[in-house]
């Protein structure tokens, strides 16, 4: 499991929030440069594990739906899921933090 940088959660909650919930004004809301970010630092993080398992990105941020559609054409089997979706008990292991 990744987890995000709370500097970087802050960041997505800004780059989407008043963006009238709609996928395409979500997605323009985000520079290029900070997309690059995302999308280089999950694959740097799951790197090989990809084509084992589903790597799992929690986000605890309203912009989670928006994160899934950026990194879905790259990884397309990233789980981006809040904190508050995994069940008690499952055992998390966090393997890195994007940052």
């Amino acid at each position: 499991m990744v987890t995000l940088d709370r500097s970087l959660e802050e960041e997505l909650s800004r780059a989407f929030s008043g963006a009238g919930g709609g996928a395409v004004a979500g997605t323009a809301a985000l520079q290029p440069p900070f997309a690059r970010r995302i999308l280089d630092g999950m694959r740097r993080l799951a790197g090989d594990q990809v084509s084992v398992a589903s790597p799992v990105l929690l986000c605890a941020t309203p912009a989670r739906y928006h994160l899934k559609r950026l990194l879905e054409p790259f990884l397309p089997k990233v789980v981006v899921l809040s904190p508050l979706e995994v069940p008690p008990v499952v055992e998390v292991q966090s393997v890195g933090v994007l940052r």
